[in-house]
């Protein structure tokens, strides 16, 4: 299990790294380079060249090579990912998980934001959106054809002064589809409602 999981990401860092460099030459020959799902192709976004509405909207809807070169930095090699997605049914899930929503043991914790008048803004708002969010801590392992995986993340915000948070939020192993890493030590948002209540969830 950890030996496959190094070895996706040794294939993933790679590919981030030449990404910087390779991406400009895919958007040139984007064309043929969707026609072929050749190497080019793997640093693309199929369906989402500019990034998601509120990623547009952060970039002032400008659709250009720009918008689309920061989004491939923020979300790079996005067709090697889902050309190389592991399929199967999840069984044996064994571990625990901490959540404010008592029912969402299996899923990432990940924060989601919103704006001052909270208005929903994914991951681009300055304000922690506690409806959307799924905050806690996450260690389960489970099981794909027979092969064992494993989840550990966490997003536990902790107040600093006044409404600013720390929102360090972390992602290791499996996400839906394929091995996944995230670290952000240094994320600061606002929240201006009280504790945030975390429920213990045994997950088997």
């Amino acid at each position: 299990m950890i030996i496959r999981y190094i070895t996706y990401l040794l294939k993933e860092t790679g590919l981030r790294i030449l990404n910087f460099i390779v991406f400009p030459v895919a958007w040139i020959f984007k064309e043929r380079a969707r026609e072929n799902k050749g190497f080019l192709w793997w640093f693309l976004h199929d369906g989402c060249d500019y990034g998601d509405e509120y990623f547009l909207e952060k970039h002032g809807g400008h659709k250009t090579f720009w918008t689309a070169y920061k989004w491939a930095i923020r979300n790079p090699c996005h067709n090697w990912y889902y050309s190389n997605k592991i399929e199967g049914v999840k069984s044996n899930y064994r571990g625990f998980a901490t959540c404010q929503k008592p029912d969402k043991g299996l899923m990432w914790r990940t924060l989601k934001t919103c704006d001052k008048n909270g208005h929903f803004q994914d991951k681009h708002g300055n304000w922690i959106d506690n409806a959307y969010s799924l905050l806690g801590k996450q260690r389960i392992t489970f099981y794909i054809e027979g092969k064992k995986y494993f989840r550990y993340s966490g997003c536990v915000p902790k107040k600093i002064i006044g409404n600013i948070w720390w929102c360090m939020e972390y992602k290791f192993g499996f996400e839906s589809i394929n091995w996944a890493f995230q670290l952000k030590p240094f994320k600061f948002k606002r929240y201006k409602l009280g504790p945030i209540k975390y429920y213990y969830i045994n997950v088997e």
